[in-house]
């Protein structure tokens, strides 16, 4: 009925604004890559199962593409970490809730998951960017094979 469950996993997040926006003049996209750690409490109700727990995450890079003016060409650079200004943080943390359903097949289980996350740390130094996601996933699983061990007489 109750289970902890904990993950790992790679995840792209990041965002698009549109021209004029409050940071940028032109279109600009935001990738960062990173890898995260959910930690979830689980519980179950027959084949459906609720999520909630915190996340940590750490960043391995990112990239900042900002489409051009006329005179400038589109830019397409990576993103640093650090103090100065400009620069992201290498780690997020925050907390992600959700809902999960198994369906059962003949020799598997497919699984689909849905979460929210909610990231509780500003990612940037001079502006306010917090990480929210939205997390669909599908998963095939197979049973594990069953050990035939033989009584030795």
């Amino acid at each position: 009925m109750f289970s902890v469950v904990p993950e790992l996993y790679f995840a792209i997040k990041g965002g698009s604004l549109k021209t004029n926006n409050p940071l940028t003049e032109n279109n600009s996209t935001l990738r960062l890559y990173s890898i995260e750690m959910p930690v979830q409490a689980r519980l179950h109700f027959n084949n459906l199962y609720l999520n909630a727990g915190p996340y940590v995450a750490y960043n391995v890079g990112g990239r900042l593409k900002a489409k051009g003016s006329e005179v400038l060409p589109e830019k397409n650079v990576r993103v640093s970490f650090g103090n100065a200004a400009g620069d992201f943080k290498r780690w997020d943390a925050g907390a992600q809730v959700g809902a999960g359903y198994n369906f059962n097949m003949k020799k598997s289980t497919l699984t689909l998951d849905v979460r929210y996350g909610y990231g509780l740390v500003n990612l940037s130094k001079d502006v306010e960017r917090y990480n929210r996601m939205l997390n669909i996933s599908l998963v095939v699983s197979k049973p594990g094979k069953k050990s035939s061990a033989k009584k030795q007489g």
